[in-house]
């Protein structure tokens, strides 16, 4: 667990470029493949990690087959991970413009997430953010923005500060 939180620090702090995040992600994978086996849990969490970085760092194709890998695990497993997943790989799906794929997993995560949006409203966010952008990258724009006012206003209220704010920003000022 930790070097799975170590390899997300790194990546969230921006060392995406750095060759020791690839390798710890890398190695973390290995161990865990190693130590659980293919279809476990912990296994996932480092696949999506691997997924994020790889998203990161611009290898989208790459990211799309790790987080599938973690998908196809939280799947089995019936993680509650799986809207997490299932966003991550979304993100990657919109930038290859894969959009009605980047859709149905958004449709999926949407539905994990609303039924829990009292206690989860951030989350929920989340999946509106990536709807949002999704919209914006198919032509979508007037689509978007009702999106991501929601998302503005539950932060507004719930998180003021919230560090992902500003790609809510940058893309209502795409609109």
């Amino acid at each position: 667990q930790e070097s799975d939180l170590f390899v997300e620090a790194l990546t969230r702090n921006g060392k995406i470029g750095e060759s020791r995040t690839l390798t710890l992600a890398e190695r973390v994978v290995a161990e865990k493949t190693a130590i659980f086996g293919v279809r476990s849990p912990e296994l996932a969490t480092s696949l999506d990690n691997l997924g994020v970085l790889s998203s990161a760092r611009g290898e989208f194709a790459k990211a799309v087959s790790t987080h599938e890998q973690a998908l196809a695990i939280r799947r089995q497993s019936n993680d509650p991970a799986l809207a997490d997943t299932l966003e991550r790989l979304a993100l990657p799906l919109i930038w290859l413009e894969r959009f009605p794929e980047a859709q149905r997993y958004l449709d999926e995560a949407r539905r994990i997430r609303e039924p829990l949006s009292a206690t989860a409203a951030l989350a929920l966010g989340r999946t509106l953010y990536l709807q949002a952008l999704l919209n914006r990258w198919d032509g979508h724009y007037s689509s978007a923005a009702p999106a991501l006012n929601q998302v503005l206003e539950t932060r507004r209220v719930l998180a003021p500060h919230h560090p992902d704010s500003v790609q809510v920003f940058v893309v209502n000022g795409d609109l």
